[in-house]
């Protein structure tokens, strides 16, 4: 017994405190990972929200499901997808294969998403616009060489005429500012390998475009719950493991003393302090570079000029009978961009078509709208019940909605920080990187962690790579921070 008593002692000393903030897909994926692959980590994740899975969350209203913003599961990446799929067996639970099926509303028009030269385009278009459309891509490709802007890349993968028609107005509603204002990097990530010189190869040749162009892909996996359930089955997961997860908690402040890490830690109004032997972090960059002592004054410049974009969602349950003709005309769709500068939502989706079982009356569809603006603005400020009223009016208009609807069941969630924007204090992210690095067992993972517009595969990935630096595999910090950074490409938005 004494020698037992001992071992555990002994043990306990060298077990590493780890404080991982965020329960998103990053925070939750690195503890997994840690606890699945060593027993010498005691981890802690701490969650501002009451549920996991940050923006990949799922949450309820009247018996439905709703994702907060749409998440498809697909990767490249072998050991992510045995992940996903050992997560998701855990409770018997399964993912589904969905069919990608999408359209852009251009005012009275639907166009396929991803645009496809066909006679129903060239039909919509007119053959004089679509001949201008053809012939402001050619010149674009071929004249247009320096790249730096988001207007820059749209107009040489697309053209001017369709930049025009598609992408400028929507990049304002979404971002909040010009494309001409933001990093072409963003477009090299998300839409790296759609252009119209791609829609033509893939219409011209289909066989050789399905192996080229990965980022036209036409299924996904999607849990039958919702994105959020894979989270919650990793966090029961980690439970399972030891590892704790405190919702509702806010981390106030990080002090460095003699190489540990002290917390100030707040839930529900009651506050404490703790110690650290690595920190973990995926909450917004600049929040964590705000929350720490005796920092550069260089490093919190460019925190300060970091920028978000904030998101609302509004969901509406109505019967088919309330259905307007968009809706019903492109009732198997996934989602809907909205291009039209006449309304504020950005884009809609049709939860029927991720999941049957999202839906407590199948007959019935949940639709949810998503609305992008700033933190204060008239929009953010706006009260439940006048974001409902807001949504249905444009639902209306777009005819998702008939005008007679009477609706019963609608939900208003707000996301602070969802996206962060590839402009302003985006091009010197590197010094508070730098800065990061230079601090033994301080790590910054996830989308908003790294101020990096990641995929979900990617995210995961800067986890799993801190997951390798820790247990000693061959994995710098830099490369930490250089996921979805090159030509790879794993998800198309």
């Amino acid at each position: 017994m004494k020698k037992k008593r001992e071992n555990k002692v002994e043990m306990e000393k060298n077990t590493k405190r780890v404080a991982v903030i965020g329960a998103g897909p990053a925070g939750l994926t690195v503890a997994y990972e840690l606890l699945k692959r060593s027993s010498e980590f005691d981890i802690t994740i701490f969650e501002k929200e009451k549920v996991v899975g940050g923006l990949s969350k799922t949450v309820s209203f009247a018996g439905n499901r709703v994702d907060i913003g749409g998440h498809r599961y697909f990767t490249k990446d072998k050991k992510i997808l045995e992940i996903w799929k050992s997560v998701m067996s855990k409770n018997n639970d399964c993912f589904l294969k969905v069919v990608r099926k999408s359209h852009i509303l251009y005012h009275d028009c639907v166009f396929q998403y991803p645009i496809k030269i066909d006679k129903q385009c060239v039909k919509q278009f007119g053959l004089i616009k679509g001949m201008h459309v053809i012939n402001s891509f050619l010149y674009s490709h071929f004249t247009r060489k320096d790249v730096v802007t988001l207007e820059d890349y749209y107009i040489k993968q697309f053209g001017k005429k369709l930049y025009d028609l598609f992408f400028k107005d929507y990049t304002y509603k979404v971002w909040g500012i010009n494309a001409k204002e933001m990093s072409a990097d963003w477009g090299r990530q998300r839409v790296q390998e759609i252009s119209l010189k791609t829609i033509l190869h893939k219409k011209l040749f289909r066989k050789e475009s399905a192996k080229k162009y990965r980022s036209l892909i036409d299924e996904f996996y999607y849990p039958r719950m919702g994105a959020g359930l894979l989270w919650e089955n990793m966090a029961n997961c980690i439970n399972d493991m030891g590892g704790k997860i405190k919702a509702n908690t806010v981390v106030q402040s990080i002090f460095i003393d003699n190489k540990k890490y002290v917390l100030t830690l707040e839930q529900n109004e009651n506050k404490w302090k703790d110690v650290y032997d690595i920190v973990i972090s995926s909450m917004p960059l600049n929040e964590l570079i705000f929350s720490m002592k005796d920092v550069d004054e260089p490093v919190s410049s460019v925190a300060k000029e970091l920028c978000y974009r904030n998101m609302i969602v509004v969901a509406f349950e109505i019967t088919p009978q309330q259905a307007g003709d968009t809706l019903l005309n492109n009732s198997e769709d996934c989602w809907l961009y909205i291009q039209d500068n006449t309304v504020k939502a950005g884009r809609i989706q049709i939860l029927n078509n991720w999941s049957k079982d999202m839906v407590k009356n199948e007959k019935n569809y949940v639709v949810e709208i998503e609305y992008f603006c700033d933190l204060g603005d008239a929009l953010w400020n706006l009260e439940e019940e006048q974001m409902k009223r807001l949504a249905f009016s444009e639902m209306v208009q777009l005819k998702i909605i008939r005008k007679d609807t009477q609706i019963v069941h609608g939900l208003v969630q707000k996301i602070d920080k969802a996206y962060p924007i590839y402009s302003s204090g985006y091009y010197e992210v590197e010094k508070i990187q730098k800065w990061i690095n230079g601090h033994a067992n301080l790590f910054c993972i996830g989308r908003n962690g790294q101020h990096h517009y990641n995929n979900m595969d990617h995210s995961m990935q800067t986890a799993l790579n801190v997951a390798d630096y820790l247990l000693g595999e061959s994995i710098d910090k830099e490369q930490i921070w250089n996921v979805n950074m090159d030509s790879k490409y794993q998800e198309e938005i």
